[in-house]
């Protein structure tokens, strides 16, 4: 038989260390203390440092910018009023230029209306009571408005009544003869009815008033009341005012009897 074989001895059992905690915590503190100086001694300006040197740099960069901008605007400014400056040496001197030519040019009058004229005029002597003057100024450019503006503001009174009329004969045939036209306004006119009216009672006055057979008159009487008929049948054609038809038939009747015809 095999002999035992012998068994091998046991290690020897390790003692135990001592804890390392205080030599951990020791190292510990010292390292927080050598950072803490480090970083308050070194790490902390350097940061500060730099941060003052970005903030510098920024600030004087914006405040070269701000210059440049300023002294941009100033510029445009300035060109501005040259500008402005120019347009104003440019208007005043189109100013007196123009005032210049204003002055030496003398400016053309504007010539009066003559309508407007001859009403002042009739206008004048009818209010200084020269109703023969006036009437005869009226009927002197052969304007039948004129004529009526005469009627309408003369006192019919007192240049047709009486026993001698302040008219001459050949005045009233005249005068019967542009109202006679005046009944019939122009193509395109209208006359207002006040107007009608008064014209139809100054030529019944007239007709009242009027010789046919006087020897200034008599050559051209006939002729005139035979015009002046044809003139009051033309107003009662078409859709007239049964007054103003009346007036008109009455007109006709009395032209009939001094007439003869």
């Amino acid at each position: 038989r095999d002999p035992v074989a012998p068994k091998a001895p046991k290690p020897p059992r390790a003692e135990p260390r001592p804890p390392a905690e205080p030599a951990v915590a020791a190292a510990t503190e010292t390292v927080s203390r050598v950072f803490e100086r480090t970083l308050r001694d070194s790490l902390l300006p350097a940061y500060q440092e730099a941060s003052r040197q970005m903030f510098q740099q920024l600030g004087e960069h914006l405040d070269d910018g701000l210059r440049r901008a300023t002294a941009d605007h100033a510029e445009q400014v300035r060109e501005l009023r040259e500008e402005l400056k120019g347009v104003t040496d440019l208007v005043a001197e189109l100013s007196r230029t123009l005032g210049a030519r204003t002055s030496a040019e003398p400016v053309a009058p504007v010539p009066p209306d003559p309508a407007a004229v001859a009403r002042e005029e009739v206008a004048g002597l009818l209010a200084r009571g020269l109703e023969a003057p006036a009437f005869a100024r009226a009927l002197r450019g052969g304007d039948a408005d004129l004529a009526l503006f005469c009627c309408r503001r003369a006192d019919v009174a007192r240049t047709l009544h009486g026993d001698q009329p302040v008219l001459s004969q050949g005045v009233l045939l005249c005068l019967l003869q542009r109202l006679g036209a005046a009944l019939l306004p122009k193509p395109g006119e209208t006359r207002e009815g006040g107007e009608t009216e008064a014209c139809l009672a100054w030529l019944q006055e007239i007709a009242l008033t009027l010789d046919p057979q006087d020897t200034t008159i008599a050559p051209h009487a006939r002729k005139v009341l035979g015009q002046l008929i044809k003139n009051v049948n033309a107003c009662m054609v078409g859709n007239v005012n049964p007054a103003r038809k009346r007036s008109l038939q009455m007109l006709l009747q009395v032209i009939r009897g001094i007439g003869g015809l």
